[in-house]
Parts: structure tokens; sequence; C-alpha cells
């Protein structure tokens, strides 16, 4: 399970940096305007997704015991998502602290000790049953959200008709078997 977790980190590092890159060679005003969805633009859906990545990794360090390998890789991203707008100089800022968290995010998984996979984690939503899911079903639905709202963004880009493609996951991620 330690290897596809991996695997995942890795390829969210990868489409996240993709993404970045080429939202970065948008214009202000192409990652501002209101797509329609739910977060409006696309910088609104980049900062969610930023967001969700920081409240996840927030969720996981405070599951596991304070002496964790993993634990101590989470507690060296000290980031915060933007509450301005994405200007060039508050977007190549956001995107290199997202780039530590996407790192640290592939370091925490590597640093998981085969015990704490299914460590319990609090959560506060399904109403609160359970109130609580294993750590590795919690990472599965990170993984799960973040590769949602990357598709809201392909479908923009889409329709800017940019050039991209980030579906799917690099067979170089594939573990070897044994």
């Amino acid at each position: 399970m330690k290897k596809l977790l991996i695997m995942y980190a890795q390829y969210l590092e990868k489409t996240n940096a993709s993404v970045v890159e080429l939202l970065g060679k948008l214009t202000e005003a192409e990652r501002e305007r209101d797509r329609g969805s739910y977060y409006k633009s696309l910088s609104g859906l980049l900062k969610h997704i930023f967001g969700a990545t920081l409240l996840f990794q927030s969720l996981f360090r405070q599951a596991l015991a304070a002496d964790s390998k993993a634990r101590r890789v989470l507690n060296a991203v000290k980031a915060s998502v933007p509450e301005k707008k994405l200007d060039d100089a508050v977007f190549k800022a956001m995107a290199e602290s997202f780039a530590v968290a996407n790192a640290a995010t592939v370091k925490f998984v590597k640093a998981l000790e085969e015990g704490e996979l299914t460590c319990k984690v609090k959560i506060s939503w399904y109403g609160g049953k359970p109130g609580a899911v294993p750590l590795f079903f919690l990472f599965n639905q990170f993984v799960m959200h973040t590769v949602h709202h990357q598709g809201q963004i392909s479908q923009i880009l889409d329709e800017l008709k940019v050039e991209h493609d980030f579906s799917g996951i690099d067979v170089k991620l594939v573990p070897k078997a044994r």
C-alpha cells in the first residue's frame, strides 16, 4: 500500500507543478477571470488545491505521534494560502510554497511507518460518522480531491486552447514489482 501512496504523492507533485507552470504562462487577467466554476477562476481553483493540500497535511500531522519522522516532515512546511489576488509576484511566491508542500507530501509518505498508514485521523465531515478514518483512506481522499479540481482546470485550459496533458500517471512512477 505504501508504494501506491508514494506513486500518488509523486503524481500530485508532478501534475501540480505542471498546472502551476501552465497557469504561470497566462496573464493575471486570464487567471482571475470568472470561469463559472465554484471557485470562480483558475487562480481560485489553484488556491483551493493549495489550501486543501495544507489542510490535509495538517490533519495527517495531528494524527501522528510527536516523534514520528513523517510528522516532522510535515512540521517543516510553513505556508499559507494568499488571501489577495494572484498578481505575478504573489503567484510566483505561492508557486514556490506549493512546490515545497508537494515535495513534503512525497517525503511524508516515504517517511511513514507501516503502522502509521492505519492510524486514525480525526475529520469533521461525513456528519461526524465516522469521526475518524485511517490515514491511508484520507490520503486517497486527498488525491481524489486534487485530481477533481485539476480536472476542472484542465477543462478551462481546453476551452482556452492551452495545450496540456496531466491526465495520467507517468509509467516511470509505477512501483517496481518484486
